[in-house]
Formats: structure tokens, C-alpha cells, sequence
């Protein structure tokens, strides 16, 4: 925008958000301050095309005044003209050019502009006749053109569809007769087939009417309906004579008026005989009165003339062969008219389903929600609110301001000499199909419910509350897909409902697409050995176990035969039925077997070379790197695991001195502290540190934050006794893994695969470099023949495009290498001075290239398969033109003959690229030497590196968030007025991850859980309801801090026995007065019955046994078990902790008891608290260095990116 557009953009915001004025003034003051904003800029031309689109669809009511047509009209075919001088001006090789050219003449002939359609005409058959070859290019401008012309209805009427597929449909024919290609020949009869059905509506609604035609349809698809019904009856309820003939009569009557309607039909078509053979299957073979053909012929022996009895006695022989396979005949029409039903159905609500979800219009999703709206988002936003309020508006007063913006927009149409492009072609038509999934879940994970006024009129508003209303149904809401959909809870507004489905639509589409962009970044980390591996490991895990049994169990069973005799009828039936086929079976498992582990053997060598060749060249001294850091890293762990205990600095120069003592082993420089268990802490913070420097970036070793997650006793302590872990904690746990894991999914897959990857890639370069480079000293010795080759191999690294080597041969046994200066660390760390001893050695220009290639590994290895890159039509679902190619007219009972030939084609290839594996690394000279270029901004990076570190920091996040309070912003203690953080830690490591705000949702329940938590522990603390011994005051702080951590984290049901008597009073008068209906779960409860060893309920022991729990009623007592089986977390929680209370003791009281027993390990706590903010804050620190060293080593500043989010912490 220009500068006197963006100091207006303010106040388009402040309009934007004025929901309670005139409506008409505000019409205007948005147009103003809209134009205003984007005159002289970019955006003004596609503003007006959008603008061009509303008048369209607002001209099509018949109540405006047809001047309204008129005036619309006159501004279309003027953008129509800008759009033809560009088509003119466009290069000879533009092959979409003639696709556009028939569109333009298309538009024309419909406004009856004559000249210009002859210009569009000349043009384009000029064109076609200097057309000699049919290559890719055309073929797929052609099939581009074809998809979007076959998912259009919504943006044209019948007779613009009719006239654009003629149109099309000629190029394509003129293109097929010159070339006789097959594919342009199918699409010239899918154009002519498309017309024709196209034209016969069109007659359709002259010979009927617009309304009539809609009747007509909407009748044949309830018909249907009922036919559905009867023949459903037919095969599924018997019934007596005299029901099935008035079923018969029915069937008969509704079918007589399907083939009324198909001739009815057939006689307005326009080309009747191509029509009836692609209709007559679906359309009037299902649709014949076959109950006619089942009615048996009485009399027929009384005919008069033999020939009249001859035909009668065959007819009633034909009657009686089909009254036997009725039930057959009847399937078979009920699949037929379901096809038939569903064809209706789709074209029924085709506007609904005709939409284009275009996946990947970006390469990344925004990370987070921005601060500030984009000027040009305003703009649109602006556009929309007026053309809302306009819909609103009555047409009286509607009509004069339609006008008057018709006609601004011719002038500005007129004034126009170009128009936008999208995807090389112009744009006229603003299609409201196209729903760029990226921008839908932006903003529908944006939007708010007082918000949604500026997008909908309150009619579509409460159109989607109705829909959301059905999906929430009871059963409604189970069936598939739209289970997804439901909300977990009411809302009291239209809009608040509409929003919440919104943000369930987003989820589903960012799930969807989280899908295919974890395909997507396996691209680069996933080499030929690696793919074999896995598939050979796949192989082995699926092979070994039934070859081992069968193979043993065959034996044995040929055993027993041998000893019973061959002869014995035992012996005879083990050798044919038992013995024999176990072991061929297990013979066939071994035999896979046996390649399985052949093919991993394989893998591992092809890998092993190039790794042990990275390692003997320091690739794990990359853990260096961390090392440079290690003053801000010290000052950064100190802030905070000793908030609140010791200032930063002290803190940080105290775990200085203790790594230099554990480096050095001299016990000098030990601080002197003077608490000992300070001092034990301080000791385990270092060692922490240390082992954490241990491993190496980018290195297989680099695993030691995920083992201290996983392992550390302390950590262990806060899962197991504070909180308490359940089989998933577990399971969940197990999946964090770096060292094992799962072979297609989780952090292990994606730190293995890069970790192999960078291993193999850098001793690959290692190994060029030093095989081919020689010094400048080494060149001048050199001979002619080694200068002239040396020369040759730099100038192909310099040649190279952007995709790396794929396969280059390992060292060799008899290999001599130039030099053997270039090490992994060369290609793996931003070490000026090494780069300055290399350019002494080998000159600068040398340098630049090996810095190059290391940028170009990383940015391989970190980028992702150009999904984007792909033609629109492959990156686009719509379920309408996906019905209307697979499975309309018929064609979805070839549906699983199409899957299958799916599923061999692709096993077909992925034979055959196991197949080009193996050779490759058995003939490494025979490999493709590129690959497809994965280079992608900063954020694929960020996204790889969430991948394999960011579930570790999740969960140390999770656990801290769930017990420490500081963490949540909350006050540790009570008597030192500390008060609450305006912003917490967990909100600073949430923007440090980008987080998006469904995975936010999880950790801000636990933080505003502890923060209340606090406040309710703190508040009946001081109130003396809860009293806390504080043994010495020198640890008054300490004692605070773990009472508020036991009674946060619930330990030993400190905070559940304290509220348990005040839960229940409130609990079981709400229960007692509940009049809603819950489930009983009989069929849970009967498993849970025998689960426990058909003992009493749990809830019955407790209201039966435990003490100080007032009676109940009965139904009190069954609405408990049933939240209980709900899965009611403080139910269950209140149940077993007050079940374990001893006789004689309140709960209260035992809960005083209990944190007494806690407070007597303050230290303990301490100890453990501090091992947890220690780990939480490495795996912080872990992933800053990931983001630092990949931006360096990518070259990601010369792109223009900023380095911020590489080095910033939170």
C-alpha cells in the first residue's frame, strides 16, 4: 500500500469493528476508507474483480431493476476487453493461452460483443495452426483448463457453462484432429458429454421453468427415496399375497414415472443417442416396472390361436424363472437405483460440496497469530463487511447504492490496462470454491464469535447453527468423520457454536495436513540405505517368529509321524493335513526371512563405510559447539533452578567453579557454600550441565537431555509419588525415546534418519573433498592430466544445482586421496579461523565452494519435498469432481477394482525402488547423481527440529507445568508478598516453541489449574484452616515451597483429602437434583465387575465403610458409580484416597498427617524440583542450539531471514 493508504489503514480497522451503526453509512465510510487505503496500489485490480463477482451474483435477483444487469454487464465485458489485449500480448509458447482465448469468446458471444469474439476466434484458431507438437506442457495446460471448468457451477449460469464448454471442447478437438493425441481426444468427448447434459437442464428450466425444473428433480430424488423403502421391504420383511401386490403396485407406479421422466428427458437432449447410452444403465434399466415381470399369466391355456399359446406358455416359463430369482433381480435394482440416488444427491447439494480445498498454497503456516493485521487482509475484510451489509440491507435501499458502485466500477474497469494473474492466467472470476486450506486454518483458528458478523449475514449464521446443531445430535454425532466435528460442550450463542465448529473444521484440515507434510520432510533424511533398513527390519519382525513355529511345529509333528509310523492313520493324516504344510509354510517364511536379513546386512554396509569415515573424522566434536556458549547457557540454568535462593550471577559463577572442579579434578577451586545440601545441588546441576555437553549436535550421542527426562530418579520421584503414572503416562513416555522406537513415527524416526543422514552426507563430502582437492603446492607438482581433472571436478561443484549428491563410491582399499585435510567438523561448525587455514591451503575460491556444498547439505537435509511446487490440480481436493471422474454413473462398483490397481502400482514401484536401492549400492557408478530440490525457508528447519526435540520439551513442560507453581507464574510461597507473574516461564517456552493454540490449550489447563491451586492453598493457609510447622526459619521459604508444591501436585491426596468432606457436600445434592439422563454403561461395568474379582464397587465400599461420609440415597449412590465409570477424575481420586483413611480420622486430618510426613523431606522436594527445572531448562537450551547451528550451517541470513528465532531464548 502507499503511505497515505497506510496511515488510513487505523481507521478501516477501527469501522471493521463497528457492529452498532447506520448501516448505510457505513457502507459508504468502509468504501472510502478502503479505497483511500489501496488507491495507486496492487490490490485495487483484485478488489475490483471481487467486487465484479458480488454485483454478478446480486444481479441475478429478479426483485433488483434490470438497469442493475445492464450496468453489470457494461463493467464485465470491459474488464473482458483488458483481459483480451492481455491474451493477445501473450508469448507464442504460451500454450494456456488458447484455453483462455476460448473462454474470452466465449463470455463474448454471450454479451453479444461480435468483434471481439472474432478477434478471440482468429486469434486462437491462429494459434492452434502454428501448434505443430503436442508436448507435457499443452497436455497439461489442457487437463488444467478441463478440472477447472468441471468444478465451476456456483461461478456461472447454464448458458455461460454451455457456451465455455463448447468453446473448450472445440480447442480441444481442433488439437486432437492435428496431433491424434489420445488424452486431448477424451477430454474433447468429456467437454461435448459435459455440454450436453449441460444444455438439456438449460431446456429443461424453458420447457418448466427455473422453479418447475427444481419440483420436477426434487420429486424424482423422494421418489427415489420410497423406492429405496419398498425394495428394502421386498428383500428384508416377508409379507403375505396381498401386501407384496400393493408393494408391487407401488414399485410399479413410481417406476412407471422413472421412465416417463427418462423419455421426457431423452426426447429434450440434444444429442439423444450419446445420451441414452451413458443414462440408460443408471437412469432406466433400474427404473423398468419389474414387478410386472414377476406377475404370473392366469388363463394363458384358454387361448384360442397355438402360436398366442406358444408365446403365452414361453412368457409364463420366462415369469416363472424370474419369480424365482426375485431375490437377485431385486438387489441388483436396488444397487442400481443407489447409484442413480447417489448421482442425485451429489448434484442436489453439489453447492455445498463443490469446493476446491487447495492444500499448500503456502509453504509453512504462519507459526503464531499476528500481532497486527496485514493492510491487505483489512482491505478484503473490508470488502466482505460491505458486501455483508449489503445482503442485509433491504432491496430498497439496497438497489441505488448496487448502482451507483456498478457504475464506479466500469469507470474503473475502463481506466484498467491489466488485470491480475494467478498461476500464469488472468483472473476475472473471484471464485468463492477455492478454500486455500492454509488461510482456512488461520483464520478460522482465529476468528471470534463477535467477530463472525463481518464475514456472514446473520441468515448463513444461523444456517451453520442448524447444521452444527444436527452434527451434535445424539446419534448423529457418533457416525464417522462427524464425530471429529462435535463440540465437548454447549455454547449459548449461535455465533459462539459456529466458531467452535470452525476451529473442529480447522483442526481436521491442519490434521489432514500435518499428514502429508510428515511425508513431505522425509525429504532429504530418508537415504537409499535408510529406506532398505527399515523395509528389511519390516521384513525380519514379520518373518522371524512364524518361521521359527512353523518350522519347529512342522518338526515336531514329522517327529511324532516317524515314531507313530507312516503307515498309521495318525501318521497319515499329521504327514498330509499338519506336518507337510507347516513346513513348507515355515520354509516360505525362512525364505523371507533370509532376505530380510541379506538386505539389512546390505543397508548396513552401504551406511557403515560413510559413517565410520565421519566419525574417524571428529564428527562427534561438534559437541564443541555447545561449549561456546557456556556462560550465557550457566546464566540462563541459574536464573531459573535458584529463583528466588541466589542472584543469577552469584548462582551462575558458583556452577562455574564446580565445572571447573569436576573438569580438572582440583578441589581448590571448589566454592565455599556452607550449606551442604546447597552445595549437593549446586554439585547436581553441574554434573547435569556436564552430561548434557557430552553429546554432539547433530550426532547419534546427542541424546543425553531425552535420557535424563526419561531416567533421572528425581524426575522419576515427581512422576511416580507426586503425581502418580498410568499405563499411557507410560506408553507416552516410552514414545520420547531417541534410542528406540518405532520404525515410521515419533522423535526417534525423525533423530535417527537426520542424525544417519548428516552422518552419511558429511562423510560423503569428506570424502569427495579430500579425494579430488588437492593444495596449492600439491597443484604445482601435479601433473597436466591431474590439474586438467582436478579442474574438471571443480567446475561441476560449481555447476551443481541445489540438489545434493545422491550416491558417490566409499573409500576404496587401494585409494589414493589428494589430500586429507577436510574434516567433518569443515562441513558441521562456523569456525573462522579454520576457514582462514583453509584458504591459505587450498585458496579462498576452494573455500567458497566446500562452504556451498555444506550449505547445500543442510538445507537438503532440513527442507522438505516442494509440495507447493505441484500443479494445483494435484494439490486440490474437491469431492464433486472426485465423484463425478471415480464413481459417478456406475463407475463406484469399479471403485475397488481402481484401489487395487492403486495398491499394485504402488507396490509395483516400490519393488522396483528397492530393487535400484540395492544395485546402487552394489554399483554405486550406476546411481542417479540428483535428486528432487528440497531447499525451504527457515520454518521446514524449525519444523524438523520440533520434530525430534520438541516432544522431549513438551513433556518436560507438561511435568513442570503440573507441579511447579513458579513455573505458572504463580508465588511458591506466602509469607514473603510474593505475587503473581504477569507473564510466566511456561508463556515464554510456548512463544520459544511457536507453539499453535490447540497445543497451547493442554499447558495453560495446567498452569491455571496450579495458579488456582495457589491461591486455595495460600488463602486457607493463612486463614489457619491449613497449618504448615516451619522447623527452622532460615528454611521457612523452602518449607512454603514444597508445601505449595505437595498440595499443587496433589501428593499422597493431600489436596483431595483436605476438600473431600466440602466436594462431597456440594457433589451430592447436585447429583440428588440432577434430573438429566446419563448413560448406565452396563456392558463397562460388567467388565469392571469381573475386573476386579467380582468385589464390591469401589463407590459402595465408600459409602458404606468410610468414615464420616453421610448417608445417601439410592440415587445419590447409582449416579456416583456412574461418574465413576464416566471416568470423573476427582470421583475416583476423592473414592481411593478416602477409602484409605483409617478408622476414626477425618479426612482433613489425615491429610494434616500426611503433609507433615512430606514436610519432614524438605530437602527431598528441594532436591527434586530443582533436578526437574534443570532438565527443563537443558531441553531448552537443546533445542536453541539445534536452530543456531542449522541457521549457520544453511546459510539462512543470505535468503534475508532473520536469525532472531535461531538464537533467542526464552
Amino acid at each position: 500500500m502507499t503511505g497515505a493508504g497506510a496511515a488510513e489503514t487505523p481507521s478501516l480497522a477501527r469501522l471493521l469493528q463497528a457492529l452498532d451503526r447506520d448501516p448505510r453509512a457505513l457502507i459508504d465510510d468502509l468504501r472510502r476508507a478502503r479505497e483511500s487505503a489501496t488507491s495507486g496500489g496492487p490490490d485495487a485490480a483484485e478488489l475490483d474483480l471481487a467486487e465484479l463477482e458480488y454485483l454478478r451474483r446480486r444481479a441475478r435477483d429478479p426483485r433488483l431493476a434490470q438497469d442493475l444487469a445492464a450496468r453489470t454487464v457494461d463493467a464485465r465485458r470491459l474488464a473482458l476487453e483488458v483481459r483480451l489485449r492481455d491474451a493477445l500480448a501473450r508469448p507464442e509458447g504460451d500454450h494456456e493461452v488458447l484455453f483462455e482465448l476460448a473462454e474470452l469468446r466465449a463470455e463474448f458471444l454471450l454479451l453479444e460483443a461480435d468483434g471481439p469474439a472474432s478477434d478471440a476466434a482468429r486469434a486462437r484458431d491462429e494459434r492452434i495452426a502454428r501448434c505443430t507438437s503436442i508436448d507435457d506442457s499443452l497436455r497439461f495446460a489442457a487437463a488444467e483448463c478441463w478440472v477447472e471448468l468441471s468444478t465451476e457451477e456456483e461461478d456461472y449460469s447454464l448458458r455461460q457453462k454451455v457456451a465455455l464448454l463448447e468453446e473448450v471442447g472445440a480447442v480441444y478437438r481442433a488439437l486432437a484432429d492435428r496431433s491424434g493425441d489420445r488424452e486431448l481426444r477424451r477430454l474433447a468427448r468429456r467437454a461435448r458429454n459435459a455440454a450436453i447434459d449441460r444444455r438439456l437442464q438449460l431446456r429443461l428450466e424453458r420447457v418448466l421453468g427455473v422453479r418447475g425444473a427444481r419440483v420436477f428433480e426434487t420429486t424424482s430424488l423422494l421418489l427415489l427415496l420410497v423406492v429405496f423403502a419398498l425394495v428394502f421391504v421386498q428383500i428384508l420383511a416377508p409379507r403375505d399375497e396381498g401386501e407384496r401386490r400393493w408393494l408391487l403396485i407401488a414399485d410399479a407406479s413410481i417406476c412407471t414415472y422413472f421412465v416417463a421422466e427418462f423419455l421426457f428427458r431423452l426426447a429434450l437432449a440434444p444429442a439423444r443417442g450419446s445420451w441414452f447410452l451413458r443414462n440408460a444403465v443408471t437412469d432406466l434399466l433400474p427404473a423398468l416396472p419389474a414387478a410386472m415381470w414377476f406377475v404370473a399369466i392366469p388363463g394363458a391355456e384358454l387361448a384360442g390361436a397355438a402360436r398366442a399359446l406358444r408365446f403365452l406358455r414361453a412368457w409364463v416359463w420366462i415369469a416363472r424363472y424370474l419369480q424365482a430369482m426375485r431375490p437377485l433381480v431385486a438387489v441388483l435394482r436396488l444397487v442400481l437405483f443407489l447409484v442413480r440416488g447417489f448421482d442425485a444427491l451429489v448434484r442436489r447439494f453439489s453447492r455445498l460440496l463443490n469446493r476446491d480445498f487447495v492444500f499448500f498454497e503456502r509453504v509453512v503456516v504462519p507459526l503464531s497469530r499476528p500481532e497486527r493485521e496485514d493492510d491487505r487482509n483489512l482491505a478484503f475484510r473490508a470488502l466482505r463487511r460491505e458486501h455483508v451489509l449489503l445482503t442485509e440491507l433491504p432491496i430498497a435501499d439496497a438497489a441505488p447504492i448496487l448502482r451507483a458502485r456498478a457504475d464506479a466500477l466500469a469507470t474503473r474497469l475502463g481506466a484498467r490496462t491489466s488485470l491480475p494473474r494467478d498461476d500464469g492466467r488472468s483472473r476475472l472470476v473471484v471464485s468463492t470454491r477455492d478454500v486455500p486450506v492454509e488461510h482456512a486454518i488461520e483464520y478460522l483458528g482465529r476468528i471470534r464469535p463477535a467477530e463472525l458478523g463481518t464475514y456472514l449475514p446473520r441468515r448463513d449464521v444461523l444456517a451453520l447453527d442448524r447444521l452444527v446443531r444436527v452434527i451434535n445430535a445424539p446419534l448423529v454425532r457418533w457416525l464417522p468423520i462427524l464425530w471429529s466435528l462435535r463440540s465437548p460442550r454447549a455454547f449459548a450463542t449461535p455465533e459462539e457454536r459456529v466458531v467452535d465448529f470452525g476451529r473442529r473444521v480447522a483442526l481436521l484440515l491442519e490434521k489432514w495436513r500435518d499428514r502429508a507434510l510428515h511425508w513431505a520432510d522425509l525429504h532429504g533424511i530418508v537415504t537409499g540405505p535408510q529406506v532398505l533398513d527399515r523395509v528389511a527390519s519390516a521384513i525380519v519382525r514379520a518373518s522371524q517368529r512364524p518361521a521359527v513355529r512353523l518350522l519347529l511345529f512342522g518338526g515336531l509333528f514329522s517327529l511324532v509321524r516317524m515314531v507313530l509310523g507312516a503307515d498309521s492313520s495318525i501318521g497319515g493324516f499329521l504327514a498330509r493335513f499338519v506336518a507337510t504344510p507347516l513346513v513348507i509354510l515355515g520354509g516360505a517364511c525362512l525364505v523371507f526371512l533370509a532376505l530380510g536379513r541379506w538386505l539389512k546386512a546390505l543397508a548396513g554396509a552401504a551406511a557403515d563405510a560413510f559413517r565410520l569415515t565421519s566419525e574417524v573424522h571428529f564428527l562427534n566434536l561438534t559437541e564443541l559447539v555447545k561449549q561456546r556458549h557456556e556462560a550465557s547457557d550457566l546464566s540462563f540454568v541459574a536464573e531459573r533452578v535458584f529463583r528466588g535462593e541466589l542472584e543469577t550471577w552469584r548462582a551462575a559463577g558458583k556452577l562455574q567453579a564446580m565445572l571447573a572442579v569436576q573438569r580438572t579434578g582440583n578441589a581448590h577451586g571448589s566454592p565455599q557454600v556452607g550449606d551442604a545440601a546447597f552445595e549437593a545441588r549446586l554439585q547436581r546441576i553441574a554434573l547435569l550441565y556436564l552430561h548434557f555437553l557430552d553429546g554432539a549436535p547433530l550426532h547419534q550421542s546427542d541424546v543425553r537431555t531425552t535420557e535424563q527426562l526419561l531416567a533421572n530418579l528425581s524426575l522419576q520421584n515427581i512422576r511416580n509419588v507426586w503425581l502418580g503414572t498410568t499405563r499411557r503416562d507410560r506408553r507416552r513416555l516410552r514414545a520420547l525415546s531417541l534410542v528406540e522406537g518405532s520404525l515410521f513415527r515419533g522423535p526417534y524416526v525423525w533423530f535417527q534418519f537426520i542424525a544417519e543422514s548428516v552422518a552419511v552426507e558429511t562423510a560423503k563430502l569428506v570424502t569427495e573433498w579430500n579425494r579430488n582437492c588437492m593444495t596449492r603446492e600439491r597443484r604445482r607438482l601435479a601433473t597436466a592430466e591431474e590439474r586438467a581433472a582436478l579442474a574438471r571436478w571443480l567446475r561441476e561443484r560449481r555447476s551443481a544445482n541445489e540438489a545434493r549428491v545422491e550416491r558417490t563410491a566409499p573409500p576404496g582399499s587401494r585409494e589414493l586421496f589428494h589430500t586429507t585435510e577436510f574434516q567433518a567438523l569443515d562441513f558441521l561448525t562456523i569456525d573462522p579461523l579454520r576457514m582462514e587455514h583453509l584458504a591459505q591451503r587450498f585458496g579462498r575460491g576452494v573455500v567458497r565452494l566446500a562452504q556451498r556444498d555444506r550449505e547445500r547439505m543442510i538445507r537438503e537435509i532440513f527442507g522438505m519435498r516442494p509440495l507447493h511446487d505441484l500443479p494445483r490440480s494435484r494439490r486440490t481436493l474437491n469431492f464433486v469432481r472426485f465423484w463425478e471422474a471415480r464413481l459417478s454413473r456406475g463407475r463406484v462398483f469399479f471403485a475397488p477394482l481402481y484401489f487395487a490397481r492403486l495398491f499394485f502400482a504402488g507396490f509395483r514401484m516400490t519393488i522396483a525402488r528397492l530393487v535400484r536401492i540395492v544395485r546402487e549400492i552394489l554399483w554405486p557408478e550406476t546411481a542417479a547423481r540428483t535428486r528432487e530440490r528440497g531447499r525451504a525457508p527457515f520454518a521446514v528447519a524449525l519444523r524438523k527440529i520440533q520434530r525430534m526435540k520438541g516432544p522431549g520439551l513438551l513433556e518436560a513442560m507438561r511435568l513442570r507445568a503440573a507441579v511447579d507453581p513458579e513455573y505458572a507464574g504463580a508465588p511458591a510461597s506466602w509469607s514473603c508478598g510474593a505475587s503473581f507473574a504477569t507473564t510466566s516461564e511456561l508463556e515464554r517456552d510456548m512463544d520459544f516453541l511457536c507453539l499453535r493454540e490447540r497445543e497451547r490449550e493442554p499447558l495453560r489447563w495446567l498452569a491455571t489449574r496450579a495458579r488456582e491451586r495457589v491461591v486455595e492453598f495460600h488463602t486457607a493457609t493463612l486463614a489457619g484452616a491449613i497449618e504448615v510447622a516451619v522447623r527452622d526459619e532460615r528454611e521457612r521459604k523452602a518449607t512454603e515451597l514444597a508445601a505449595t508444591v505437595a498440595y499443587v501436585a496433589d501428593r499422597d491426596a493431600v489436596r483431595t483429602l483436605f476438600r473431600a468432606e466440602e466436594w462431597f457436600a456440594r457433589l451430592a445434592p447436585e447429583l440428588d437434583h440432577d434430573e438429566s439422563s446419563s448413560p448406565a454403561h452396563r456392558v463397562r461395568r460388567a467388565f469392571a465387575w469381573l475386573g476386579r474379582g467380582c468385589k464390591r464397587h469401589p463407590v459402595d465400599r465408600w459409602l458404606d465403610t468410610a468414615s464420616f461420609v453421610p448417608p445417601v440415597g439410592r440415587r445419590v449412590r447409582e449416579r456416583c458409580k456412574r461418574l465413576w465409570h464416566v471416568g470423573d477424575a476427582d470421583l475416583r481420586r476423592s473414592v481411593v484416597a478416602w477409602l484409605q483413611v483409617p478408622g476414626g480420622l477425618r479426612p482433613a486430618d489425615e491429610a494434616r498427617r500426611r503433609l507433615d510426613a512430606i514436610l519432614r523431606s524438605v530437602e527431598e522436594t528441594v532436591r527434586d524440583l530443582g533436578a526437574l527445572r534443570a532438565v527443563q531448562s537443558l531441553a531448552v537450551l537443546d533445542v536453541r542450539n539445534y536452530r543456531e547451528l542449522v541457521f549457520a550451517l544453511g546459510g539462512y541470513a543470505r535468503d534475508g531471514e532473520d536469525d532472531a528465532l535461531a538464537r533467542a531464548l526464552p
